[in-house]
């Protein structure tokens, strides 16, 4: 499970180019909802920003990219083979997203059966969020360029709002 949180994280903080994205207030964001059946969840996602790319052969979930790459959502659902506990699962998260991957987490919280995680990788910030349901973790994760905060911040409190089994 670390291994593949790990690579999913550092393939959604690459960095891209930069180009200017219009404030929050200035757009007016319209959400659309993606439910996956295999893992019985539903996710928000803001129409036009963040395009869906399809949901993946194994039918988990879906990877989402602005139209020029530098903001991505992934949304997938696996078993919990291993049968973590929420808090052993939220540790892990936390390793991953630790100074080892030359990331800070400024953010954190346990709530019952789901976690985040957030701060900043690079010029990038990242939001995860997992819910745990008993042999099942949903989780989604969120990284957005910083300067592009004002925009993606309400979108990525919205999105998280949104997550649901």
């Amino acid at each position: 499970m670390l291994g593949l949180f790990a690579s999913l994280i550092l393939s959604l903080i690459a960095c891209a180019p930069n180009t200017p994205v219009e404030p929050a207030h200035a757009l007016q964001v319209t959400y659309r909802t993606y439910s996956n059946a295999r893992y019985d969840y539903s996710i928000a996602y803001p129409v036009g920003l963040l395009l869906p790319q399809g949901e993946s052969d194994n039918g988990d979930g879906q990877k989402f990219l602005s139209d020029d790459g530098r903001a991505k959502m992934t949304v997938f659902g696996a078993q919990n083979l291993d049968n973590e506990s929420t808090q052993s699962a939220y540790k892990k998260m936390q390793l991953m997203f630790g100074a080892a991957n030359g990331s800070e987490v400024t953010y954190k919280v346990i709530k019952g059966n789901w976690f985040v995680v957030s701060g900043r990788h690079g010029n990038d910030i990242f939001y995860a969020k997992t819910v745990h349901r008993g042999r099942t973790l949903i989780t989604f994760i969120l990284s957005y360029p910083a300067e592009e905060r004002q925009t993606f911040d309400p979108i990525a409190e919205h999105i998280a709002q949104s997550f649901s089994r």
